[in-house]
């Protein structure tokens, strides 16, 4: 029905499928499998359009809410995407991090269909936060798995805008701030770290303290061995479990060509 290739030792795989096979949803089953194991899918020469990215995307869960039509427009350039203020929130995504840190059900999956890119940078990268748990030693998970983070979208744009004008700063802080666990119990049994851009202190730890234990813990997760980096081609979808996975894009131009079509799935278990 396809055909598998790991594209590292530790995350993602590249899947080569036909068309209407794809959209079948015949395959739909093994493909989740695939990415519950390895993190992240390719594939290659689809050229899909939206339709077809929507009807794919329907196969594998429940097509999330964040556009009115599926399919939610990535640019950082003001002549792709007029709307500058949601422009300037996207540079947020050049730092590590996951989708939905605001809500208590994150979104399960993630998907990109290029329809413009750069000249330079622009790739996405996909760490996996599930194989750098298992790692760590049983006396360092024990610990982290008592301990909770506050997330917010103020943490989150400072990475990008760290000397806010009073009037930004106050609407970042209207939105929601959400407290995970530092470590997410699946329940297929597998754990992973929850960190990223939005991760702002630990809770009941001093602040200095539990800001340096988040940015080690990040290191440790991007590290080269766990990360995937994916070059991108017109024609190519990019997939990603959203729940055990980090994943960041590597600074691009911000008047470039690139511009994504992403359509996400809405989650299916709670970050407890």
């Amino acid at each position: 029905m396809f055909t598998a290739q790991p594209l590292t030792p530790r995350v993602g795989t590249q899947v080569r499928i036909d068309v209407k096979t794809l959209l079948s949803a015949a395959a739909s089953q093994e493909i989740r499998k695939v990415l519950d194991e390895r993190g992240a899918i390719c594939f290659r020469g689809l050229h899909l359009t939206d339709e077809q990215q929507l009807r794919f995307a329907g196969t594998l869960g429940t097509i999330s809410d964040e556009s009115a039509d599926g399919i939610f427009k990535i640019s950082t350039n003001p002549l792709l995407n007029p709307n500058t203020r949601l422009a300037n929130y996207q540079r947020a995504s050049f730092t590590w991090h996951f989708d939905g840190y605001g809500r208590d059900v994150p979104y399960l999956a993630t998907m990109l269909n290029p329809r413009g890119l750069s000249s330079s940078g622009g790739q996405t990268q996909i760490a996996n936060a599930n194989a750098a748990f298992d790692d760590l030693s049983d006396d360092e998970k024990r610990y982290l798995e008592t301990l909770r983070v506050v997330h917010n979208f103020e943490t989150a744009m400072r990475t990008v805008s760290p000397w806010p004008t009073y009037a930004e700063l106050r609407e970042w802080q209207r939105q929601p701030t959400k407290t995970h666990p530092l470590v997410w119990r699946h329940r297929s049994g597998r754990k992973s770290l929850v960190l990223g851009h939005s991760a702002s202190h630990v809770e009941g730890m001093e602040l200095g303290e539990g800001r340096a234990l988040l940015c080690r813990l990040c290191e440790w997760v991007t590290q080269p061995r766990y990360v995937y980096q994916h070059e991108w081609q017109m024609g190519d979808l990019l997939i990603w479990n959203n729940t055990t996975m980090l994943h960041r894009v590597v600074p691009y131009p911000l008047d470039s060509a690139r511009l994504m079509h992403r359509t996400t799935l809405f989650g299916e278990e709670p970050l407890v």
